[in-house]
């Protein structure tokens, strides 16, 4: 008996989330999947470049650590309620920290994406240059 096959469902949410992925690192927009817990789950190819970072420098980082001191101790806060918005939060304003340690302002928005009980799964941020 060989191993199990996957079923055409199977296949298609691989398909599914292989284009997904394709699409986010492919956008010229600065984007991130973060999960819930605020770590990094992919930062396309347009992000890295605005931060200077190489792919392996975001994956699974604390977004915290991307941010300007004076904007971590409000962050908490902030994380809690953007979880808590249904929809594209509105813009705020964040300094973030490049690989060289300068740090630049950048315009941020997110997206929730929860599961049918409105738990968050994961966010998609976009970051543009203030």
């Amino acid at each position: 008996m060989g191993a199990p096959t996957p079923d055409d469902e199977q296949l298609n949410t691989a398909a599914d989330a292989a284009e997904a992925i394709l699409l986010i690192e492919t956008t010229p927009l600065p984007l991130a999947v973060i999960m819930p817990d605020g770590h990094v789950a992919l930062a396309n190819r347009a992000l890295r470049e605005y931060l200077g970072y190489e792919p392996s420098d975001l994956t699974g980082i604390d977004v915290q650590s991307l941010l300007a001191p004076d904007f971590v101790e409000d962050f908490p806060a902030l994380w809690e309620h953007v979880l808590s918005v249904r929809g594209v939060t509105s813009e705020r304003v964040a300094r973030l920290r490049r690989r060289d340690g300068a740090y630049l302002s950048a315009r941020v928005a997110s997206l929730v994406v929860a599961d049918d009980d409105g738990v968050p799964r994961f966010l998609i941020a976009r970051a543009l240059a203030a």
